[in-house]
């Protein structure tokens, strides 16, 4: 029964952003990067958005690179 004055919009598809990466997958090996101020914001809020962790972003967003330069 579909109520008076209710629209149902459709929903826009989200670009694919990061996966977050499954621990059981994760090797815990440390990498040490060094970033300014506004690079830290930058990460920080990038990865806010996508809902996971800077090292996480930051390991995906490496991941990817390394990748495309590989192919």
């Amino acid at each position: 029964m579909a109520h008076r004055g209710a629209t149902i919009a459709p929903v826009r598809k989200q670009p694919a952003g990061f996966r977050r990466r499954k621990l059981s997958a994760v090797v815990r090996k440390a990498i040490t990067s060094y970033y300014t101020d506004q690079e830290q914001m930058e990460i920080a809020k990038a990865a806010k958005q996508q809902n996971i962790s800077m090292s996480s972003f930051v390991a995906s967003a490496a991941l990817k690179e390394a990748r495309l330069l590989i192919r």
